[in-house]
């Protein structure tokens, strides 16, 4: 009982961040209109096919191989994720709000993790954003290095390092469905790696870029 208690009482203080630090040394400001070119996707295709070395970690499930993205619409995306042996583990079209599966591994054919995967790559190339929004602005008044827009609907902030015009951060979701993406440095002179993360559903994938 007590170890339950202890476990609910830590979920509470995880999810129940009033302020969260994606706008830590920031100062909230008014409500503005935004428009989606402000909210560049962190990963963009521009019409050429991308390629990245993908981990994916679900639980004690583990995965790696190559993600090759391309765009075959202005919001549709085609996706196949494959072992560095050419073993197909998931080939997906995705939109804003449709998930088309053309093949999955059954490790993976579960409908919430399949409307992770649909709502995560969504975000990350921008097929989530409408042509503008009504966001909540956190400006640096300091340095003017950075700035966060929050959106109400859908539930995300979005920080943008104001020298690279490039979104560092992406925090979505409240609760289990929290969400965190962040951009990292690249190792192989590619280019950025990017990381997204599920805590508390011990979910996570990586992508560095592949030339």
């Amino acid at each position: 009982m007590r170890s339950l208690l202890f476990v609910s009482l830590c979920l509470l203080l995880a999810c129940g961040s009033c302020a969260p630090s994606i706008t830590r040394g920031l100062r909230k400001g008014p409500v503005q209109s935004v428009r989606k070119e402000q909210l560049p996707p962190m990963a963009q295709t521009n019409g050429t096919l991308l390629k990245y070395n993908m981990i994916f970690d679900f639980m004690k499930k583990h995965f790696s191989g190559m993600l090759l993205v391309k765009q075959t619409d202005t919001n549709t995306i085609r996706t196949l994720f494959s072992t560095h042996f050419g073993l197909s583990l998931f080939d997906f079209e995705i939109n804003k709000d449709t998930l088309i599966v053309h093949h999955c591994i059954e490790p993976l054919q579960k409908k919430n993790v399949l409307s992770l995967l649909q709502k995560d790559l969504s975000i990350l190339f921008g097929l989530n954003l409408q042509a503008q929004h009504e966001a909540t602005v956190y400006s640096d008044t300091r340095n003017n290095a950075a700035i966060v827009y929050r959106l109400d609907n859908p539930n995300i902030f979005y920080r943008k390092d104001l020298t690279s015009n490039n979104l560092e951060r992406i925090k979505a979701g409240r609760g289990f469905g929290k969400t965190y993406f962040r951009l990292l440095p690249g190792e192989n002179g590619n280019g950025n790696s990017i990381l997204i993360r599920h805590p508390l559903l011990r979910l996570s994938i990586q992508l560095e870029p592949l030339e």
